[in-house]
């Protein structure tokens, strides 16, 4: 997956440690999206998937920090490059669990529909 330096989705997330699911980013295999919110606020920004990229159900969680260290890990690069096989994998090898197991929300339904990019 890659995503832009630029997008800095951590900024985004909940910061309450009881919304767990709010505390992570999602990357959405259908949409070709990576999403995070923290209830009030919602970033929704592109993402380029590689076709080694692994998905539960179409969706990956990712900890904030797997986010934030792959955009360190990936200094050299134009973009932050993090490759999601069974955990994720950096641009320096790191491997970093997800975590998969935690309902995200419905991001969709507070999407306005017939919005360019979204169905």
């Amino acid at each position: 997956m890659q995503i832009g330096k630029t997008n800095k989705l951590e900024k985004v997330v909940s910061k309450d440690a009881s919304r767990a699911a709010l505390q992570s980013i999602l990357v959405d295999e259908t949409d070709k999206v990576a999403v995070a919110t923290n209830g009030k606020s919602l970033a929704v920004v592109p993402v380029t998937l590689d076709e080694n990229d692994r998905f539960i159900n179409g969706v990956r969680l990712l900890p904030t920090k797997i986010v934030t260290e792959g955009r360190k890990a990936s200094k050299s690069l134009p973009h932050t490059l993090i490759k999601l096989e069974d955990r994720a994998v950096l641009a320096d090898g790191r491997e970093l669990m997800t975590e998969d197991d935690i309902p995200f929300p419905n991001w969709r339904q507070v999407v306005p529909r017939n919005v360019d990019g979204f169905k």
